[in-house]
């Protein structure tokens, strides 16, 4: 189940997660899609990083990426990205032909790291800088 949670922060935007909501007041102008996962140490959390930095010059091609965001907790090294999109770049993501690329190059990423998909947390959320 994670592992498709992960695929879809990733490849795919879930379709109702630009969708205007009646009830909320939350405006919805950038969107970041969240990576969370856990690195066995500095050593993995380097190579994760060249791969990211990696797959982040990928996403660069897609109209709508603003920037990459990476967090590391070096006591429990929790590993953390998010994707920062535009919310219309957001919503065209998932047909996006840069995505299948982008979404192989994790793929790899992940197994040369030697991480299982399964581990992987994604998910969708709206994002503000004040």
């Amino acid at each position: 189940m994670l592992s498709r949670m992960a695929a879809t922060a990733v490849s795919r935007a879930p379709c109702g997660a630009l969708a205007p909501r009646q009830f909320s007041s939350i405006p919805v102008n950038r969107v970041a899609s969240v990576l969370q996962l856990k690195v066995t140490g500095e050593e993995q959390a380097m190579k994760l990083d060249e791969r990211m930095k990696s797959m982040t010059k990928l996403m660069e091609e897609h109209p709508g990426f603003e920037k990459a965001i990476r967090n590391v907790c070096k006591t429990e090294w929790a590993y953390e990205l998010q994707f920062v999109f535009t919310a219309e770049g957001f919503g065209e993501w998932g047909t996006s032909a840069t995505r299948d690329k982008v979404h192989a190059d994790y793929l790899d990423a992940l197994q040369e790291c030697g991480i299982s998909e399964d581990d992987v947390y994604g998910g969708a959320r709206v994002h503000d800088e004040w």
